[in-house]
């Protein structure tokens, strides 16, 4: 979680010391807050960038609709042209269904961010999945603990061993995770994320991160749970730890 306000306040500052015009700025501030909306009260007023891209997918709207909110003085080249849609930005017929499906649930998902209750339910089952699994595994690694994060993501590193095949035993379980964002699941290589975060190479290319929604039930956690340790104790058995580790 990046602290959003102290980077707006860094680009305005840096516009006002440029002289740049506040009507038609040369810097621009663009955040991608499609992990964020949804799970963080995000208030493009409070903090002002300039542009912002959401997906409805990632709370529990359609597939395949998203939005970009940008200022009046942003000017963009057309993505796709062909006609006056989008206010001329990209043409072809526009999908209703799906934007009416994703206001519905960002005014739910509204609603569930602002209900502390709710969202302490999720954090709670997070922290007992990710401390159940430190305990069962002590040389599996939390990723991202100590940091400011979200409450219902646990990105999990199990050092020596590969993400696909955990995933792969996952999958044949019922249990969904994810190795790294879609747009890269066709790639070997361990999240650059991960990298940028200076994480041990074997422990990046072991890890995993699950992701809890509003609708997760103890059952879920607990089935996840039981799966995950079959999967881990069976790759186990076949790529021990080196000796001495």
């Amino acid at each position: 979680v990046q602290d959003m306000p102290a980077i707006a306040a860094a680009v305005g500052a840096a516009r006002d010391a440029l002289g740049f015009d506040a009507d038609t700025p040369t810097l621009l501030l663009h955040s991608d807050a499609t992990q964020a909306v949804g799970k963080l009260p995000v208030d493009v007023a409070a903090v002002p960038v300039d542009m912002l891209t959401l997906a409805a997918h990632k709370f529990h709207g359609p597939k395949g609709v998203g939005a970009l909110y940008a200022t009046r003085h942003v000017r963009l080249r057309p993505f796709q042209t062909g006609g006056p849609q989008e206010t001329g930005r990209r043409g072809g017929t526009e999908n209703a269904p799906a934007v009416i499906g994703m206001g519905v649930a960002a005014e739910a998902a509204a609603a569930f961010v602002a209900d502390t209750d709710a969202v302490a339910r999720v954090r709670t089952l997070r922290n007992l999945f990710e401390g159940a699994v430190l305990k069962r595994f002590p040389h599996t690694t939390a990723n991202s603990a100590g940091a400011e994060r979200l409450f219902n993501t646990s990105n999990l590193g199990f050092p020596g061993l590969e993400a696909e095949a955990i995933l792969l035993g996952l999958s044949e379980g019922g249990v969904s995770a994810s190795a790294g964002a879609a747009c890269s699941s066709g790639s070997l290589e361990p999240s650059p994320i991960l990298r940028a975060m200076r994480i041990p190479e074997p422990v990046a290319h072991g890890s995993v991160r699950f992701s809890l929604s509003r609708d997760t039930t103890q059952a879920d956690v607990e089935h996840a749970l039981e799966r995950l340790a079959l999967v881990i104790t069976r790759l186990r058995e076949l790529t021990p730890f080196p000796a001495g580790k």
